[in-house]
């Protein structure tokens, strides 16, 4: 049997399974703060799991933002994954010219995809399964494609949106079309 992939903390393990109120009271309030504190924390699985349930919760401060936002220089990549993540959950617009560097620079995860679909749903483009999503000319404007390299096949539509020419980029894991 495995070991199960926890942080470090206990104060974090019971965040996670729910034991730790994050709103509604003073002490609630607290516990907030000290969840923040730890995606600052020395220990990677600390900031690991402290971004993500960051990113997960429905709590959207400036406090929040600004710890989510100082994760995507995290020196481990999943930290800065679920930082984006988290970004995209709260409709950062200003973290999508980085999204757009990353989706055409380093290799796509399960986790940027989620971010992607997200930006594409926020700024009007049907999230779809697999979705890919590049920041185009404004950094505001997303073109989707469902164009995932190992996706068995395309429709018509999906052609359209994501034609093959100068524009395109090629990920190790996904496609990425970039209009202009």
């Amino acid at each position: 049997m495995t070991d199960l992939y926890q942080p470090a903390s206990d104060f974090l393990v019971m965040v996670i399974n729910g034991e730790v109120p994050l709103t509604g009271s003073v002490f609630a309030e607290a516990n907030l703060s000290r969840l923040i504190d730890y995606t600052r924390d020395s220990d990677i699985s600390n900031r690991d799991w402290a971004t993500f349930h960051l990113g997960h919760t429905d709590i959207d401060t400036p406090e929040v933002r600004t710890a989510l936002h100082d994760r995507l220089n995290d020196e481990d990549p999943t930290v800065q994954e679920e930082a984006m993540l988290g970004l995209a959950r709260r409709r950062d617009e200003t973290a999508l010219p980085l999204m757009r560097d990353w989706l055409q620079a380093r290799p796509v995860s399960q986790i940027i995809l989620e971010a992607a679909e997200a930006f594409a749903d926020i700024l009007g483009f049907s999230g779809k399964r697999h979705a890919a999503a590049v920041v185009v000319s404004s950094p505001f404007k997303l073109a989707t494609c469902n164009a995932v390299a190992f996706h068995p096949g395309r429709s018509a539509n999906e052609k359209n949106l994501c034609p093959r020419n100068e524009n395109t980029i090629t990920n190790p894991v996904v496609t990425n079309c970039i209009g202009r």
